[in-house]
């Protein structure tokens, strides 16, 4: 009894879930993003409820993009995903970088707190270190991240030069960190202000410099203290 109950419950999601993607005109817009990554593990499940991995594989990974890049190891570390399913997830995430080599540029806004949360997530960045998000040529973003010592703090643009040859145009400096209560803010404006000179004078814009504790960002900006 209980097992054609459970049966009950999740006959025709899929379809429904299929019908709602081609409503939407073939988009994912209004969908999020366990039901987006949901969707794509169709492929990898023929009838498990999908709905839970998907789930369990966001907590451990944050975003889509950084379990698509996982590797195979990693991906099996969850629960009910085995090696034949880690192996289709990794088709899917090398399919999507060849499709990304075709698409046409998007312009994405480098002030989205959301997307660079995003970004800073999927680069599992450890320790104390500075971010660096910029834009590239072809609109897209990039991220490098460096040592949050001293010697950064004093001279920026001894790491700064390194983004200068990708970089087409804006970018924000963030501090990631463990422990925010901790930072200086005094500090933190003072190197902003030499970032920023440095990116004026090699015809960039320095937008921002936030503090990012591992989920949300703080920004100087916002807080108009550059």
């Amino acid at each position: 009894m209980g097992a054609s109950g459970g049966k009950t419950v999740h006959a025709g999601h899929r379809e429904r879930m299929r019908r709602r993607f081609a409503a939407d005109g073939m988009s994912f817009d209004s969908f999020e993003d366990h039901e987006l990554l949901e969707m794509l593990l169709f492929g990898c499940y023929r009838r498990r409820n999908t709905n839970e991995i998907a789930h369990a594989l966001l907590g451990f990974f944050s975003c889509t993009e950084a379990m698509l890049k996982a590797h195979e190891e990693r991906l099996c570390e969850i629960e009910n995903v085995d090696i034949s399913a880690a192996r289709q997830m990794r088709f899917y995430g090398a399919l999507l970088d060849m499709a990304a080599q075709f698409a046409e540029p998007v312009v994405a806004d480098i002030t989205d707190s959301a997307r660079l949360c995003r970004i800073l997530r999927a680069a599992e960045l450890k320790g104390e270190v500075t971010a660096v998000i910029y834009e590239t040529e072809n609109g897209a973003l990039g991220c490098r991240a460096f040592k949050a010592d001293e010697t950064l703090y004093e001279a920026p643009e001894n790491a700064l030069r390194h983004i200068v040859p990708r970089c087409k145009g804006k970018l924000v400096t963030i501090r990631c960190t463990a422990r925010p209560e901790d930072i200086s803010l005094m500090q933190e404006m003072t190197f902003a202000a030499m970032a920023a000179k440095f990116a004026a004078v090699n015809q960039l814009e320095h937008t921002d410099h936030c503090i990012f504790d591992g989920q949300e960002l703080c920004s100087l900006g916002d807080m108009e203290l550059i």
